[in-house]
Order: structure tokens, then C-alpha cells, then sequence
């Protein structure tokens, strides 16, 4: 039976560090200070690879122009970045009233 308790106690410790891990793992990207990260003229692809996968995307075409705007939320936190030609163009932070 000691062996059992031992066992349930570290599938249990494994799944708290889980979880602990899991959080720590969540959108904590969208924030100030990689919001200042954010460069006019940073390609499309780099600014995903700093804030992920965004929630929110439009884009339009109209000849050789190319424009988008993709957006991240977390929380009452959000980032907005509008692109021309896969290049920031315009890029906004805000953060609701608590």
C-alpha cells in the first residue's frame, strides 16, 4: 500500500508541474513590452513568431498592394498590427479600463 501512496503522490506532483507549466505556456505574449517590439517595417512573419498564431486576420489585394491587419487578445489586453506588403505599417496596444 506504500508503494500505491508513493505512486498517486508523484502522478499527482507531475500533473500539477503539467498544469503549472501549461499555464505558464499561455498568451503571456500579448503585453508592453513585446508590443515595443514591434517595428514599423518588421516583416509579417517575424511579428508572428513574437506574438504567435494571431486571433484575428483580414486582409486585401488591390494589384501589387497587398495589406492586412491581424490581431491578438488576451484578456482585456490586445495588439493590433496593420501591414502593407507584409511590412508593419501601424501598429496599436490597448488595454481596457479595469
Amino acid at each position: 500500500m506504500a508503494s500505491g501512496n508513493v505512486w498517486r503522490n508523484v502522478s499527482r506532483w507531475f500533473a500539477a508541474v503539467a498544469l503549472m507549466l501549461s499555464l505558464a505556456a499561455c498568451d503571456g505574449s500579448i503585453n508592453r513590452d513585446n508590443f515595443d517590439r514591434i517595428e514599423e517595417g518588421m516583416s509579417r512573419s517575424a511579428v508572428i513568431e513574437l506574438l504567435g498564431e494571431p486571433d484575428e486576420q483580414s486582409s486585401l489585394g488591390l494589384g501589387s498592394f497587398s495589406g492586412a491587419t491581424l490581431r491578438w487578445v488576451d484578456g482585456d489586453r490586445s495588439i493590433a498590427v496593420m501591414f502593407a506588403n507584409d511590412e508593419v505599417a501601424f501598429r496599436s496596444f490597448s488595454r481596457a479600463d479595469p
